[in-house]
């Protein structure tokens, strides 16, 4: 397993698109979890999920709309091509996307990740402004 995720490091690290590193998250899933129906769907549904439209997101002159990288359930996916340059447009776009579904219904708790050259988890739990998230 440790190697599995060594490889996939290595490959993202390679990677200059998100496109590529959002397929080697997948091939990665299904290798550590190969033979398991259960989790093999959810893996399916997670492909599903991906560019996922977001009505309602609050900017300060009016709403928008978005699509995230990823949506599923209740997981939240933007995938960067490097979080050196991109780390605040990457908080700003997942804040968007979680009170753009907080404003569709869905509520707010929802876990948020970006995706760069390190895993990067924010779990939110409380409402609270796209500025204070974007902080």
């Amino acid at each position: 397993m440790i190697e599995l995720i060594k490889a996939y490091y290595s490959k993202v690290k390679l990677a200059n698109r998100e496109l590529p590193k959002k397929e080697a998250f997948k091939d990665l899933l299904n290798r550590l979890y190969h033979g398991d129906k259960e989790i093999e769907k959810i893996i399916d549904n997670i492909s599903l999920g991906a560019k996922t439209s977001v009505l309602a997101i609050p900017r300060k002159d009016k709403l928008h709309r978005g699509s995230a990288d990823t949506l599923y359930n209740k997981i939240i996916i933007e995938f960067e091509n490097d979080l050196k340059l991109t780390l605040n447009h990457a908080k700003e776009q997942l804040a968007g996307y979680l009170l753009g579904q907080f404003n569709a219904g869905e509520g707010y708790n929802f876990i948020l990740a970006h995706r760069g050259s390190k895993w990067v988890k924010m779990i939110t739990r409380n409402v609270i402004t796209y500025e204070e998230i974007r902080g």
